[in-house]
């Protein structure tokens, strides 16, 4: 840990001695380069990543520690800074939601500014950008078989600035569980598909009785979901821990 400490601080040191052996108080200071400190707090216990792009090809990318900071020598140009936490950019800064998975729990911040002075500390915050489902499907009396669950959906990612991407998103569970859900544009439709053991029983448009029931996929951090459906009544009942909606199921789609 100590040594850990002295090679932190020599290498802000270095940073230092570099930028300041770079430039003169007597200098046009424009084109002389900028420390930025990216402070990165109050994220999940896994690391996060940053990835800072610019101009001629600058790319920063790197991970830290839960709750640190790290220090960057960059122009002072328009920069694009992400940090993500959950999952891992891949090189041209999306994150990709593999085929067949649920989305990671992904927290994320994305910005873009222009570095002013010698010095500019960024404060980061991330936006948590999936909801967790917990997925409910009561049986109908005297059914003593499991059903098993599939989501279809229209996200399988998200762009280098954060927005969702269209895709295919598919993940399959069992009735009982939950199921991480990537944000979703006003556009995008979810679809919920359950089987029993050998044959589909039914399918309904998911994403229409979230908005339905007054989800809000913008908020900076979504809320997780419960979901439960009772075929024997033919109603879904959605809730978080501010709200709770009750919906009659329509017809299949």
């Amino acid at each position: 840990m100590f040594r850990s400490t002295l090679r932190r601080r020599a290498f802000g040191l270095f940073l230092i001695s570099l930028f300041g052996a770079s430039c003169t108080v007597k200098e046009d200071r424009a084109d002389c380069p900028c420390l930025l400190t990216v402070r990165m707090e109050g994220l999940p216990s896994y690391p996060a990543c940053y990835l800072v792009t610019g101009p001629d090809g600058l790319r920063l990318q790197g991970l830290a520690p839960a709750d640190t900071s790290v220090v960057l020598a960059v122009p002072r140009e328009l920069l694009s800074v992400q940090v993500s936490a959950g999952a891992m950019p891949v090189e041209d800064g999306r994150i990709r939601i593999p085929a067949g998975q649920e989305s990671p729990p992904l927290y994320l911040f994305c910005g873009r500014f222009r570095p002013e002075s010698d010095a500019v500390l960024l404060n980061v915050q991330l936006s948590k950008q999936f909801c967790a489902l917990t997925l409910k499907v009561a049986q109908p009396p005297g059914n003593g078989d499991a059903f098993r669950t599939r989501i279809r959906g229209q996200v399988a990612g998200f762009s280098a600035d954060g927005h969702p991407v269209t895709g295919p998103f598919t993940c399959e569970g069992g009735a009982d569980g939950v199921v991480r859900l990537p944000r979703q544009s006003p556009a995008d439709e979810l679809w919920l598909d359950i089987f029993m053991p050998d044959e589909h029983l039914r399918s309904f448009a998911l994403g229409s009785y979230i908005r339905e029931a007054g989800y809000d996929w913008t908020a900076p951090d979504l809320q997780d979901l419960t979901l439960e459906i009772n075929l024997s009544v033919t109603q879904i009942t959605f809730t978080t821990p501010d709200w709770s909606a009750v919906i009659p199921l329509e017809m299949d789609v």
